[in-house]
């Protein structure tokens, strides 16, 4: 498995890192930006500037953050509206970095879809920053309401999740990170996909005249498909994202991420084996799990395993 080398830099450069954190191999450039998106620059009033200056976006609070970048509620002042408006970092405007958030935002407004969060606007500030503005949604993310919630809701839920999903897969995109806590639960029944900074997006390509997406390897450890920690990038695809779904389905029967691990190498060696975690649950939605996360051996059969006994058997064949 020399693929799982290529994670090390990564590993090494966040200390911070943890198995359910989003990680990306370092040791690859992003694409350049694209030549012929048309940037416009557009004034902001930062938290607690001058109410008297005249801006077009005047930032109200942070209500996320990330490694590279950081989410604002902000008043859009052409239609008086709070809208959501990601930047990236200070320090973190690099072109590798300039050229993943682009990315970022013409794979996610090219996605029109009603499980997806829309996309309104994408420009550079005074300075030339970068940002892009989208709906701003109330709620919460389902990793923090999962186990509060019903069998029958979360399943609903993750239907949505499923048609937002195979919709991506229609425009040939692949989100690559789908996880609990990458999906919004707005306050009226939204369902929302969230955060397709790594999505591939083969379709765009043509249109963008370039990579529109990340090409670099990417994922979170605790979720990801066997050919995610292993590579090369060629090996995924759809079914990588149909894994990442099962295993979604896994943590709403079980209570736990498919894969863990003492350490983020650990946990990416049991990804890179698909050897999920031990549970005693059992039932037909279960096995549904099981073969969205079957993966091809040599001898041509499809299977999945777990690390220790328990009351189901630990070698699980399945038809593909």
């Amino acid at each position: 498995m020399r693929g799982l080398t290529a994670w090390k830099r990564s590993i090494q450069t966040d200390h911070a890192l943890k198995i359910g954190h989003t990680i990306k191999d370092l040791s690859t450039e992003e694409p350049p930006p694209a030549a012929n998106l048309v940037i416009q620059n557009r004034t902001f009033r930062d938290l607690g500037g001058d109410v008297t200056a005249p801006a077009d976006y005047e930032l109200l609070e942070v209500i996320g953050e990330g490694g590279v970048g950081v989410v604002y509620a902000a008043r859009q002042a052409s239609i008086n509206r709070v809208v959501a408006v990601k930047m990236l970092r200070p320090g973190r405007e690099g072109e590798s970095q300039r050229g993943a958030f682009l990315a970022e935002a013409v794979v996610t407004g090219d996605l029109d879809h009603p499980n997806i969060v829309p996309v309104h606007d994408l420009g550079g500030n005074q300075t030339g920053a970068l940002f892009y503005s989208m709906k701003r949604v109330g709620g919460t993310p389902w990793s923090r309401a999962m186990s509060s919630k019903s069998l029958p809701e979360n399943l609903e839920i993750l239907l949505k999740v499923c048609d937002a999903v195979a919709f991506a897969h229609s425009r040939n995109v692949v989100h690559r990170d789908l996880k609990p806590e990458n999906v919004m639960l707005g306050d009226f029944g939204e369902v929302l996909v969230m955060d397709w900074g790594i999505a591939l997006a083969s379709s765009l390509s043509i249109r963008s005249g370039r990579n529109a997406s990340s090409s670099s390897m990417g994922g979170t450890p605790a979720y990801m498909a066997p050919e995610m920690a292993t590579g090369p990038i060629e090996k995924i695809g759809p079914h990588s994202d149909v894994y990442l779904l099962g295993g979604i389905l896994f943590e709403i029967l079980t209570g736990k991420t498919p894969h863990a691990g003492k350490s983020v190498m650990d946990c990416l060696l049991a990804a890179a084996e698909n050897l999920l975690q031990p549970t005693d649950a059992t039932g037909e939605l279960l096995q549904t799990a099981y073969r969205a996360m079957a993966t091809t051996r040599p001898n041509g059969s499809r299977a999945c395993k777990l690390s220790k006994p328990t009351s189901a058997s630990t070698n699980r064949t399945r038809k593909a």
